[in-house]
């Protein structure tokens, strides 16, 4: 069962998997979940300042730089897999969406 949160606090999305490894004969049940949490850094907490936790391991970071400088993109992102890669996007759902596809990329070609 999952809990219930304000969508201001988190965000959560399950990832899907195909019918053959949700439904196989072994009763498989695999949910993966997508959260965001707001960073605390020395008991401080930025406004729009979130971490990406990927079933309950933190992944990644996003930001607003409320002074991005010259015509930089307002949203940074970064991830903490590796390899780790950042970079800059208009709004909060592409910077999630990055993240989430690089987590992915990256996990998919562990050994």
């Amino acid at each position: 069962m999952l809990n219930r949160a304000r969508t201001s606090d988190v965000y959560r999305r399950p990832f899907h998997f195909s019918r053959s490894l949700t439904y196989s004969k072994c009763s498989l049940f695999v949910l993966v979940m997508w959260a965001m949490r707001k960073t605390v850094i020395g008991g401080e907490v930025s406004e729009d300042d979130w971490v990406i936790v990927w079933n309950g391991r933190s992944v990644g970071r996003i930001s607003l730089d409320a002074f991005p400088y010259n015509d930089a993109k307002s949203w940074t992102w970064a991830t903490w897999v590796h390899p780790a890669e950042h970079g800059r996007v208009d709004t909060m759902e592409e910077a999630r969406e990055k993240v989430r596809k690089v987590v992915l990329r990256v996990l998919a070609n562990e050994d």
